[in-house]
């Protein structure tokens, strides 16, 4: 089974930072171009050094979402821990966390397991439309 046909049709997408942090690291991002084209400029070696980290903090500013799906929910790589996709038979459960939303992953073999859970900051006004998914899919602790 392909990855798409796994995950389904994208139900829910959030975005898990807020506006504040987004705009700080669209400004780290800007920072960072800035002396890649300096550096290119500078010795006419557009690798020299700067373009790692550009894509680093590319790659970061592009993926700030969690996306529900039909099939699962795809994680994204926030605090420390990577992005992944879990389908719905590997969550085990799911709480709240103030503001985070914990999903727990199943140690069952049978479900898919032993999968890894994982947290996200999700914004109050996304969490009613969440919570429909999730009281659909999954069964709370």
């Amino acid at each position: 089974m392909g990855k798409s046909a796994e995950r389904g049709t994208v139900l829910l997408a959030v975005w898990v930072r807020s506006v504040l942090s987004t705009a700080l690291i669209w400004a780290l991002l800007a920072l960072t171009v800035a002396m890649v084209a300096a550096q290119y400029w500078k010795t006419g070696d557009f690798y020299a050094g700067a373009l790692p980290s550009a894509l680093a903090v590319l790659t970061y500013a592009l993926h700030p979402r969690i996306r529900f799906f039909d099939g699962g929910v795809e994680i994204p790589a926030v605090s420390g821990q990577k992005a992944h996709f879990l389908t719905w038979q590997q969550v085990d459960r799911y709480r709240w966390d103030g503001d985070a939303l914990v999903l727990i992953g199943t140690n069952s073999v049978l479900s898919g397991g032993p999968a890894e859970g994982g947290t996200a900051r999700i914004p109050a006004s996304q969490r009613g439309t969440m919570a429909q998914i999730l009281a659909a899919k999954v069964r709370s602790s």
